[in-house]
Order: C-alpha cells, then structure tokens, then sequence
C-alpha cells in the first residue's frame, strides 16, 4: 500500500483545484471527511491484522470498494441528515483515490479486491512497490507548496481586481 501521506497528499493535488466553491461555505467544512476517506480502508484494516494476523481473512473486506461502500454508508448516518449526502460523496470519493492509487502498485501478494464478492481476481497495475512511494514524499510535498502558493496568489489577485 502507499503511505498515509502518499493517499492524503495525491488526493490533495487532485481535490484542491476543485475546491473553488469551498469559499462559499458548502464544501470546505467536509473536506477532512474527503482526505479519511482517502486512509479510511487502511486504518481500518491494517492495525487489526498486524496486531491480530489471525484476522487478516475478516478484515480484507473491509479494504474492498463494496465493504468500504457499505462502511462509509452506515457512517453517515451519523451525520445530520442534511448532511448525509455531501458526507457520503466526500468519504467515498476519497476512498475511490485510495483504491486508485492502490491499484498502481505491485503487489506480492494480491490485495485489490475491486470485485469482491463475485471475484477474488486482484486488480494492479504494477507500477511500482509500496516503499518506492516513501522515497517521493518530498515530491509530494513540494507540489502542494507549489500548489497552494500559486492558489493564494491567484486569490489576492482576484481580491485586489
């Protein structure tokens, strides 16, 4: 799996031009539940069958887009139901990034189980492995420095316009 930071921060690059409406007051305040989405399969899954290996078998379906699906459904009703909907978007487009992104790695062993329950068929693309991700946080950063610097210029340009 790549990283936490590698989930949050390349879905950052891919969420963040699209935040424009987010000054308007409907989407910024459920950005956090966009960005746990993106770790939400891994922090449900890896603690138990690393501390537990016995585990491993219940909890790989949870790390599925159907368990993740099913998860992320009953979460939200835990929100106020007018915010059900805007929460269950955020949190599983940001679990969509994860799968995505997961799905770039080799694997040793299959893990992308994108058609659980009706195939156990591992779906990667075997870009490259889960560590080579480390080596490129700084990358990642970087960008979102670039990123955000080039955001807030254009907006004090835009405020003095």
């Amino acid at each position: 799996m790549p990283d936490l930071i590698t989930h949050v921060a390349l879905s950052h690059l891919v969420r963040r031009p699209f935040d424009r409406r987010a000054s308007q007051g409907k989407i910024l305040p459920l950005r956090p539940l966009f960005y746990l989405g993106t770790i939400l399969p891994d922090i449900l899954t890896r603690p138990w069958y690393i501390l537990f290996p016995f585990t491993h078998d219940w909890t790989l379906c949870l790390h599925t887009p159907l368990g993740m699906l099913l998860f992320t459904g009953i979460l939200t009703l835990f929100f106020e139901s007018s915010l059900r909907k805007r929460a269950f978007i955020n949190l599983s487009t940001g679990v969509g990034c994860h799968f995505l992104l997961d799905a770039l790695q080799k694997q040793v062993t299959g893990n992308n189980f994108w058609f659980f329950p009706f195939s156990w068929k591992s779906v990667e693309y075997g870009i490259a492995y889960a560590e080579d991700y480390l080596d490129l946080i700084p990358l990642w950063i970087g960008m979102i420095g670039i990123m955000e610097a080039g955001i807030y210029i254009w907006k004090k340009k835009k405020a003095h316009t």
